[in-house]
Parts: structure tokens; sequence; C-alpha cells
């Protein structure tokens, strides 16, 4: 037999009626016996122990699906394998031409367009998509920016998304967690893509334990390195320690890029071999620092405002944790998704800088030891809301 590969000559219909045809054990009987030679439905019959006119349905099932030709012999009807068919594989069955795959590709086309056309302008970003799909279609036309197999610096990252957005440092982020970038000690490589596409926004945190009343610092326009990269989930600090690692998936690993290793033959290190390995035991003690530092870290439970500094109105809420609420609010009103509309509408057209973010009270853990409940944060809440009526002109909240 034949195991070479061959060119696609079925279609989609063909196959799947030959591998209708295959399935069932009768039929697979019958031409086991056809391949020792041409038979009538009568010789079949009594070979096999079936009635004849069960023989003749199978080889009516299996001639349409062109296993099998029939020939007239006098007064028989004589069935043989057609043996060119025999000779194909099952990877060679399945290499048929598919008649959806080009309709799918051009519906792929064309939302892509409907993506770009929707939320770019002049090549530059004017609102980030909520579903992921989208979303990953307008990250890979970022990430094509991206020389491959080159490291780049974090600044040069910046500026060749700056050419999309203000707010690079957020799609900075996008890139890394949706897997288009990977990210090492401050250097930024393309991920290579082997199929076809689909790919927190980072702010100042907040201090644990902040007083009443204190303001919330905001990252400046420039995203400082050092927070860039600090999850929407109250982990500050960490995008020093995920920077150490490999990042894949959404997840820090373990390798590191740019680290040079000696060849086995150099038995005395040179000064700057020596050096490298002092500066690389530094930066591990200064990495396991950090990590001891986050499994430390107190994560603050409380009240906070959004207060419009033109108006005088606010808007209240309570969180498990202050500084994702923090960020989870700008990035919905950053980008025009805030369920409260009116706050979004004032936002649009004050801007960033007409608002502040402050801590009305942070919860301290019981004495018996409980740990804080959403509960908790509810209660303090409700108090603020009766303390403050954020109602009206005085607040975004309806009654």
């Amino acid at each position: 037999m034949n195991l070479e590969i061959k060119e696609p000559r079925f279609g989609l219909d063909r196959v799947a009626a030959m591998m209708d045809a295959l399935a069932d054990p009768s039929r697979l009987v019958i031409l086991q016996s056809l391949l020792e030679g041409p038979r009538c439905v009568e010789e079949l019959a009594g070979r096999l122990a079936l009635a004849a006119s069960t023989v003749s349905f199978h080889l009516k099932k299996l001639e349409k699906a062109g296993l099998v030709s029939r020939t007239r012999a006098q007064y028989y009807a004589v069935y043989a394998v057609r043996t060119d068919d025999l000779d194909w594989t099952l990877r060679d069955l399945l290499s048929f031409e598919d008649p959806e795959r080009k309709a799918r590709a051009a519906r792929a086309a064309r939302m892509r367009e409907q993506v770009r056309r929707a939320f770019l302008r002049g090549g530059r970003l004017v609102q980030m998509p909520v579903q992921q799909q989208k979303r990953r279609i307008l990250l890979e036309e970022m990430a094509a920016v991206f020389p491959a197999g080159v490291p780049i610096p974090e600044k040069e990252v910046d500026a060749l998304l700056h050419r999309f957005h203000e707010d690079h440092c957020l799609l900075r982020r996008l890139l890394v967690d949706e897997g288009f970038l990977g990210r090492a000690a401050g250097t930024y490589w393309l991920i290579p893509r082997t199929g076809s596409p689909g790919h927190g926004v980072p702010a100042g945190p907040m201090m644990p334990g902040a007083p009443p009343a204190t303001k919330i610092p905001r990252p400046s326009p420039g995203c400082e390195s050092g927070d860039s990269d600090t999850d929407t989930g109250g982990r500050e600090g960490m995008a020093e320690v995920e920077a150490t690692g490999l990042v894949s998936g959404g997840r820090p690993g373990r390798q590191e890029v740019g680290r040079a290793s000696s060849p086995r033959s150099s038995r005395v290190p040179d000064a700057s071999a020596r050096s490298g390995r002092r500066k690389e035991a530094t930066d591990m003690d200064r990495k396991r620092a950090l990590k001891q530092a986050y499994r430390e870290m107190v994560i603050p439970a409380g009240v906070f405002q959004i207060r419009n500094l033109r108006n005088g109105r606010i808007l209240l809420g309570g969180s498990m944790n202050l500084n994702a609420a923090f960020n989870k609010h700008r990035l919905q009103l950053n980008w025009g998704k805030h369920r409260n509309a009116a706050l979004q509408k004032d936002w649009n057209e004050c801007g960033e800088s007409a608002f502040e973010f402050t801590i009305l009270e942070t919860i301290t853990p019981p004495e018996d030891g409980r740990q804080i409940t959403q509960d908790d944060v509810r209660d303090r809440e409700k108090h603020w809301l009766k303390e403050l009526q954020p109602y009206g002109d005085k607040g975004y909240h309806e009654r």
C-alpha cells in the first residue's frame, strides 16, 4: 500500500459518505471478501451467511460512497473493490478541501476590519473593547509594530505604543498579559504566534493603612517603570518580581533573558564575569526581599470616594481591596465603560485631572482575630452613604 500523502482529490461530502459507509461491521466484512476478487450478490450472501437483500442494501451504500464498482455479467450484477481508493490513508482523506475554510477566513477578515473601524481613528485607539476577541484583534495590530526576535527596552516599547494611545502603560500590560509580549528585567520581546489571531490599568498604589481622607496618588503621565506593571488586584511591588522571569500566558516563569554563560572550558573567569556573578547574586537577594515584602503586605479594605473637584459631586464605594478598587474605576472611566453614566459623562467632559480618589475609612481587623468580610465593608459603606448623602447635586448616587 502506498502511504505517500497525495494531493486532496475528495471533497468534504465525499469523505463523509466514505466514512459513513465504512461505519458498519457487515459492510466491512463485504469489502474484505471483495478484496479476494469480484463477486455477485448471491455469492457474497452464501459466503457471509447473510440474506441477499441485506447484502444488496450494503453494496448500494458502498457503491454510492465510491468504494465499489458494479458491472453486469449476463443476469448477475458483479461487484468489485475500487482499489485506487483503498490506497489512500486516513491522513490523505482528512486533507480534503474544507468548503467552509475560505468562508471562515472571510468572516474573520470582515470582523477585523469592523473592529479597526470601530475602535481606531487615524491609527489611534479611541476605546478599548470589553469583549476579549475584539481586544485581542487590536492588541495583535499593536504587536505587529515590534520587530521579531529583538529584545526591546521598556522606553522603546512605550514609544512604540504611544502612537496608539497616551496610556502606553496599560497597552504594555495588556500585551504581556495576553501573551503577545514577553518581559524580563525591564526588557520586552515579541512572542512568536503559531496560530490564527484571537491577544488592570497600572496605577499608583495606595499605601496600606492610610488615614481617612488621604489622597490616593495617581500615576504620572510618564508611568514610571517601577509601578507600571502593578496588578489591578493590589499586588504592588510584584512588577519587579515578575520582571525577573519569563512571562508566558500571564504567569511569571523562572527563565531569565540575556544571562551570559561562560564555556565550560573557561576555568579562570575574567573580572567582568566575576562582577556579573556578584551583580546577579545581589539581584537575587533583592528579588527575595521583594517577594517576602509582598507576602507580608496587608491589603486594606474600606470605603473610598471619587470626588469631582469642579462641582463637588462624589461617588462612594466599598471594597475588600482599596488598591484594586482605584485601578478598576480608573480603568473603566478611561475606556468609557463605567456603569455610572453621570460620572462617566463628567469624566469625559472634565478629564481625569478634575477628579480626586480618596480613602474615607480603612477597616481594622477585629481584635478577636476574625477576618474582615464583605458584610463589614457593606456596613461601613451604608454608614458613609447616610453620613454624606451623595444624592442629586451632591453626588452620583440615586435613591
